[in-house]
């Protein structure tokens, strides 16, 4: 029997034992205060690392069928997107995705080429992007590459001459890991396990330093390359992603998802917050003023905040975009602009768009940037 209370409970201990945890395993990189420095008002380029929340179609399986992992491929992905004809671009939208709001705050049009079309050309005039979707800080199943293999992509067009030191120290680098695939099997099996176990404890507060110790080599990584500024994602409220909430019937987040994404973004402060070339953005309360606006706020306001825009008719075992013998087996809703979720994952065009105005001031400020582009 699914145990959520004790599951819950378990996490909320978690929130205090994984900062303690992370301090006693050795860190490779707690302080990154090497690396070149630039004036801020010279960058210029974005260099995009991360999952779905930033992947603009270098998702690219040899094998391009209609399934679960192409669906970004393939209606109705894009159908908002008026940049690209409303065409699907590899992108897990309807439309733009945060790397895009992010190039626009840098006065480009939408995020850098994706390196699986581009990278042989070398680092275009924005930048190169090299996100992919359902990607991790640890291998998964489907051998997606791992954060630290997209910077080794990087690392290679250095090599190459395809890209030079000058044009990183021109750069801002985004860290944009969002979907927390590494955690699935930890969240899973403390839902049905009896997780009051030290044994259980002590083994996901590891788990927590460890993903997070991966994610803080991969920015020291970058800075030892010579970008001189990171923005790195702190993780979203996962227990309101609608894959979680719709055992509930789409009315309330989940207390244990929402539990590992404070054990997950305190740890990340820890390591990450003291550092000033680093600028840590805060998914977490961004999403949660939307999604549950206080009374009173000015904040965009949307209708459907836990349910999905785009469903599978069998939820969860099929996906977004799913036929079967040629017959459609996903409902699509009218209005997309009320829906913060897209799929059962990942937010709408709307929604990524909400969250970065918010983000935005902070950015320019970050980054030196002057002048305020409206998107």
């Amino acid at each position: 029997m699914v145990n959520l209370q004790l599951a819950g409970c378990f996490l909320l201990i978690l929130l205090n034992v994984a900062t303690v945890s992370s301090r006693d395993v050795p860190m490779k990189h707690r302080h990154h205060g090497g690396g070149a420095h630039t004036d801020p008002e010279r960058i210029t380029k974005m260099l995009v690392f991360g999952d779905s929340a930033a992947d603009n179609g270098n998702n690219l399986p040899e094998d391009m069928r209609l399934r679960r992992a192409t669906r970004d491929w393939y209606y109705p992905y894009g159908i908002s997107d008026n940049l690209h004809d409303n065409k699907p671009t590899g992108r897990y939208s309807n439309g733009l995705v945060q790397s895009d709001f992010l190039a626009m705050i840098l006065s480009h049009e939408e995020s850098p080429a994706p390196y699986m079309v581009k990278g042989n050309e070398g680092l275009g005039d924005s930048g190169m992007n090299f996100a992919v979707g359902d990607s991790g800080v640890f291998e998964v199943e489907l051998q997606y590459p791992m954060i630290s293999a997209q910077i080794a992509q990087l690392q290679d067009m250095v090599t190459n001459s395809l890209a030079d030191e000058q044009e990183l120290r021109e750069s801002v680098a985004l860290v944009a890991y969002t979907q927390a695939v590494d955690y699935a099997p930890i969240a899973w099996g403390a839902m049905i396990d009896d997780a009051s176990k030290d044994d259980d404890l002590q083994q996901l507060a590891d788990f927590v330093a460890n993903v997070t110790d991966e994610i803080v080599d991969c920015v020291g990584k970058l800075k030892e390359m010579g970008v001189p500024k990171v923005l790195v994602n702190l993780l979203p409220p996962i227990g309101c992603r609608p894959l979680m909430t719709i055992g509930g019937g789409y009315s309330q987040c989940m207390e244990l998802g929402n539990n590992l994404t404070d054990a997950h973004n305190k740890a990340l402060k820890e390591k990450l917050g003291d550092d000033t070339n680093i600028m840590l953005l805060d998914l977490n309360t961004v999403f949660n003023d939307l999604i549950n606006p206080k009374e009173g706020s000015t904040l965009s306001k949307f209708k459907y905040t836990l349910q999905p825009c785009c469903e599978a008719t069998v939820p969860v075992l099929g996906f977004c975009g799913s036929y079967e013998n040629d017959e459609q087996k996903f409902q699509l809703c009218r209005d997309r602009d009320d829906y913060f979720y897209w799929d059962i994952e990942n937010p709408t065009h709307a929604a990524w768009r909400a969250v970065m105005r918010i983000l935005q001031g902070d950015i320019m400020a970050f980054l030196g940037i002057s002048t305020l582009n409206h998107f």
